[in-house]
């Protein structure tokens, strides 16, 4: 993992000079930056924690940016450009923007971390002797929609040998509440599928944690609010992925990382196709 004092002294290296006003509040570092007469600012605060949007009423530079924190425009006219990609923002989303749309053709942030050494696995350690299809689901519980529960319990009915992986953060979520909620959904779905769940537990080392990841054949994307970390994390660990491009750009976010790096990784645009592209990977699986 990339640290903070890793990239300050990354910026050091790379700038004629390096001013730190990430401390200063008010009128005194708006003074500062206005001394600074920088031609280009970047904003990648937005209205997340700890930004500071009052700064930029003030003319900070001739051009000014919002590099998103947040997935959408700040709805003001502070910024003069909007940075996504023609995947989660096509050119006809631009009367939705305050911000002009400048668009790049690949997904534009960076997994925070270092290029990993090759890490090995066990197939029948990792996978405790299981010779069928894997399927993983690890995405935040707040993403799981019916539609996508639907679709999983649909595969693994027409995958007789397969299981679901979970991340074990969604068991222990809410006293377990979660994890509850979750087998009720899924038993009303079919009622063999929750004797057919596995739980992955969390791995502060990273490479450990790639490695669980790894024991899975096929990422199920959740389909209104994509995966983002994660997917960075299943391709990391070798794993095809499969997600649906929706309309919102919550729901254009994996398509974009997906598009952006090679491998056996399906985008498609409905929940149908999206069904049948993981029973054809599936197939080439299992």
């Amino acid at each position: 993992m990339v640290s903070d004092s890793q990239i300050a002294k990354l910026l050091q290296r790379c700038t004629d000079a390096l001013h730190d006003h990430s401390r200063a509040r008010g009128k005194p570092v708006v003074q500062r930056l206005l001394e600074d007469e920088m031609h280009i600012a970047l904003d990648n605060g937005g209205y997340c924690s700890n930004s500071r949007p009052a700064l930029w009423h003030a003319p900070l530079a001739a051009v000014t940016i919002n590099f998103p924190c947040q997935l959408g425009t700040l709805g003001s006219n502070t910024h003069d450009y909007f940075i996504s990609t023609m995947s989660i923002t096509p050119p006809s989303a631009q009367h939705d923007f305050t911000e002009r749309l400048t668009l790049l053709p690949h997904y534009h942030f960076t997994e925070h971390s270092t290029i990993f050494p090759a890490f090995t696995i066990d197939p029948p350690t990792m996978r405790q002797g299981f010779a069928g299809v894997m399927f993983a689901y690890l995405n935040k519980p707040y993403k799981m929609s019916p539609d996508m529960l639907t679709a999983a319990c649909g595969a693994l009915r027409r995958t007789p040998r397969s299981l679901l992986l979970l991340s074990a953060v969604q068991r222990r979520n809410a006293g377990g509440q979660v994890a509850r909620n979750l087998r009720w959904e899924l038993e009303a779905r079919g009622s063999d599928t929750t004797a057919r769940l596995r739980w992955k537990e969390r791995q502060d080392d990273r490479l450990k944690h790639l490695a669980e990841t790894a024991r899975a054949d096929l990422f199920l994307d959740t389909i209104q609010v994509n995966a983002v970390w994660t997917a960075f994390d299943v391709l990391w660990a070798g794993v095809p992925l499969v997600t649906v491009q929706g309309q919102r750009m919550a729901s254009r976010i994996a398509g974009s990382v997906v598009t952006s790096a090679s491998g056996l990784s399906y985008v498609e645009h409905s929940i149908k196709a999206y069904e049948d592209a993981i029973t054809e990977l599936s197939d080439v699986r299992y």
